[in-house]
């Protein structure tokens, strides 16, 4: 058994598409890495005659109808729009399932601290964070506090945390040393 996906709920898809693409470096799924589990250096500007973003892919009509029920949504519907996100040299997962739902919340209706019940945060190993905080920091996201480096169980880490553009925190980890026990 392993992880698939963390799914994160976004109020506006190409603003969020570009966060997770551009700022924070993850890749969209598509046909291609499906087929050779490679990474895929793709135009990520690039939207299709149909609108859609590379790797979308958009549930709509008895898809969505069966959605919703596996899902247990309220109103039974789980129209969205969507895309499989995946880091740097990891195609095969796991991904973060980025979703715009058609019947949404909408911006600033929740807002989550890492100490609620629930997802916290989601965490991402990186082998350097300076490079990382410094992409945040050039493209204007605001980090939740100054990095830290804190013995987390039995190792060293670096550690910056930062929110994507609906307020969901985020957390880049570098391993001090080596990594665990090092």
């Amino acid at each position: 058994m392993r992880m698939m996906h963390v799914n994160i709920g976004c109020s506006d898809f190409e603003r969020s598409y570009d966060f997770y693409t551009r700022v924070v470096g993850m890749h969209p799924l598509t046909a291609k890495v499906l087929q050779t589990n490679a990474v895929d250096p793709v135009d990520l500007a690039h939207v299709s005659r149909s609108g859609k973003r590379v790797g979308e892919h958009r549930t709509e009509g008895e898809d969505a109808k069966k959605g919703g029920i596996v899902l247990g949504t309220e109103d039974g519907d789980a129209t969205n729009r969507a895309v499989l996100l995946y880091w740097e040299d990891q195609p095969t997962g796991p991904f973060v399932d980025l979703q715009e739902w058609k019947q949404k919340l909408g911006p600033g209706s929740v807002t989550r601290d890492a100490k609620e019940l629930g997802l916290g945060r989601l965490a991402i190993f990186v082998d350097d964070i300076e490079p990382h905080k410094a992409r945040l920091q050039q493209e204007g996201v605001e980090l939740v506090g100054p990095m830290q480096t804190m013995e987390i169980g039995v190792t060293d880490m670096k550690i910056v945390c930062f929110r994507d553009p609906d307020g969901v925190l985020l957390e880049y980890v570098e391993m001090v040393g080596g990594g665990w026990n090092a």
